[in-house]
């Protein structure tokens, strides 16, 4: 997309590093922390888009959370990360 000339809004939860160096030099790139499990992040970072691009024309979500453990061995708050990042 960025090769094509579109405005990229770039998110990360944990790796700001790795967002910054994927992206960082390109001018028509955004970068935006986001906890999509948070209705709070979520809202913060559509005002952004909002005020940068005016609005939002296409969303690629690839947002997940894997442990490597079976359901049953995985802790409550394990689980509760899970299922709010994929729910």
């Amino acid at each position: 997309m960025l090769d094509n000339g579109y405005l990229v809004h770039v998110t990360y939860y944990r790796d700001k590093d790795l967002a910054e160096k994927q992206f960082g030099r390109d001018e028509s790139a955004t970068i935006h922390r986001l906890d999509v499990s948070d209705e709070g992040s979520v809202r913060r970072v559509l005002q952004a888009i909002s005020k940068i691009s005016g609005k939002l024309h296409l969303l690629v979500n690839n947002a997940t959370v894997d442990y490597n453990s079976s359901i049953e061995d995985m802790t409550l708050e394990q689980w509760n990360e899970t299922f709010n990042v994929r729910v």
